[in-house]
């Protein structure tokens, strides 16, 4: 019986001091939900950028580039989120593709846009990597053609 009374007491002395410091008490259930919902978003947010990541470097086991930063290169190659080094001459690039521990090559060239949205010269190799269909029209099949991104071509209002 004592340990019941304990527990009432207990209780009635919490609830008392609750509304003794009602504000101070809603300040911290606010600020501990808020603290919960950010470490619950940085979590999601975090998962996300790992699942695209995997998605974006899937089959891909190495880089070669110019001369420049290792990191850079990475970044503007696979995540197209950095200014390009440079590109290779496209004899050093035929020669490191038929280098025997080369399964699979595929060429990219960048560094020129337009009107902010990157070109991009590659092959259908590219395209088959990223699992990338046409929507409209055909691939490109000869020099000095180009395949359009949807937003590019939303936003530049170029079509077929």
């Amino acid at each position: 019986m004592r340990f019941r009374d304990n527990l009432t007491t207990g209780w009635m002395l919490a609830a008392a001091a609750l509304r003794a410091r009602a504000g101070n008490a809603a300040l911290t259930a606010l600020m501990f939900a808020l603290g919960v919902s950010t470490i619950i978003a940085l979590m999601m947010v975090s998962h996300q950028l790992e699942r695209k990541s995997e998605r974006d470097n899937a089959g891909i086991d190495l880089v070669v580039g110019a001369k420049g930063s290792p990191l850079q290169l990475v970044l503007s190659a696979l995540y197209h989120v950095d200014i390009p080094t440079g590109n290779v001459s496209g004899t050093d690039a035929q020669r490191i593709a038929k280098m025997p521990m080369i399964k699979q090559a595929i060429p990219l060239a960048l560094g020129d846009s337009y009107r902010r949205f990157r070109i991009v010269g590659t092959d259908t190799r590219f395209d088959a990597l990223y699992g990338l269909k046409v929507a409209q029209g055909t691939r490109a099949t000869q020099p000095m053609q180009a395949v359009l991104g949807a937003d590019a071509a939303r936003e530049s209002g170029l079509v077929l």
